[in-house]
């Protein structure tokens, strides 16, 4: 390369292309004015679509799935008066072959038990009397005799409520032959804030003590142990049936209705309280369940104490000796700290004056 071309401001070969090249014999003046930007290349259409329309719309959708997103997870419940008009709707077809529900069944249901939920926390006793005089006509007029859950659900909440009428309702419904409206029917019952009132249903649970389902008849017997009185007719002698119960399933029969009959003062009851519900070493020596796996194994001291607590728990109206005699040995010696505890707290309810 000659020295005019040099001069002329041709690159040398290992120069770069990133910008302009000051020849080798000059060099730039400390006091010079930089160089004048080089202008930037104006934006095709393209780009300045994608821009100004493309990108803000992107941001819009963004903050619309957003907003979307927080209006399904922040859920407004729904209030009373929609809930009282959801179960005066349509159930469609109900229950569908194979266990399957219509979803305008399941939406009632579902409504039914939301309700049930809110009952305690409604005060104002004008407004807990609309809501049931509401729901009984619904329960009269608007639900099948096969929507056992939409009946189970209401009679709760009518039990609950405890208003003019709604015992009546309750007690009606003990005439299905359906166990869980029966079931429905026992916690209303039990449920309802004036247990004087609520023994009007005594003869209805003496009758479905019979019933052919295990579950409404252990439920029944709890049911006679809370309300009932020793002088109630025919209370006693049901129990007492119900101690012999045989049958799949009717152990826990058995033992409800020999805890409720203990509640009452009788005597056989009472002994079978304390000899075998109250003693660690009879029940472990019982089978952990009737049926299945479980009935080849004995009961292990967690499922014993379970038992005993649950005993204890209905223990302060037993009266009997045998019962409070066995009580107080358990409050000095049982090796579950738990379970000595409760025993303990029996035990002063009855020094408090507790029958």
């Amino acid at each position: 390369m000659s020295d005019q071309s040099k001069a002329a401001g041709e690159k040398p070969s290992d120069a770069s292309d990133d910008g302009p090249v000051m020849p080798p014999s000059m060099s730039m003046p400390a006091d010079a004015p930089p160089p004048p930007a080089v202008a930037a290349k104006p934006l095709s259409f393209g780009r300045q679509m994608v821009q100004l329309v493309v990108i803000p719309a992107v941001i819009v959708v963004v903050c619309v799935g957003v907003v979307a997103l927080l209006s399904v997870l922040i859920v407004v419940p729904d209030s009373i008066d929609s809930y009282l008009l959801k179960l005066r709707a349509s159930s469609g077809v109900g229950r569908l072959p194979g266990g399957f529900q219509d979803p305008r069944y399941k939406d009632k249901a579902l409504a039914a038990y939301n309700l049930a939920q809110m009952i305690p926390s409604i005060e104002d006793p004008t407004q807990r009397q609309r809501i049931s005089r509401e729901l009984i006509d619904i329960l009269d007029h608007n639900v099948d005799e096969q929507e056992d859950n939409l009946q189970f659900y209401l009679l709760m909440a009518i039990g609950q409520l405890g208003r003019e009428g709604g015992l009546d309702a309750i007690l009606a419904r003990f005439d299905s032959d359906r166990p869980m409206v029966l079931e429905g029917a026992i916690g209303a019952v039990l449920s309802w804030p004036d247990p004087d009132n609520a023994r009007r249903a005594i003869p209805q649970l003496v009758a479905v003590l019979g019933s052919a389902s295990s579950v409404v008849r252990k439920e029944a017997a709890a049911a006679l142990g809370a309300l009932a009185r020793p002088d109630d007719p025919g209370v006693i002698e049901a129990l007492r049936e119900a101690m012999t119960s045989v049958g799949s399933g009717m152990r826990e029969v058995r033992w409800n209705a020999a805890v409720a009959a203990a509640r009452l003062g009788d005597e056989r009851a009472s002994h079978r309280v304390a000899e075998l519900l109250l003693n660690r070493q009879a029940l472990a020596t019982l089978p952990a369940a009737e049926s299945g796996p479980d009935a080849q194994r004995t009961m292990s001291q967690p499922m014993q104490d379970q038992i005993m607590m649950s005993v204890l728990a209905a223990a302060r109206t037993m009266t009997h000796p045998v019962v409070r005699d066995k009580i107080r040995q358990i409050a000095d010696n049982d090796p579950s700290l738990a379970v000595k505890s409760a025993a303990k707290q029996v035990i002063h309810t009855w020094d408090q004056g507790a029958p």
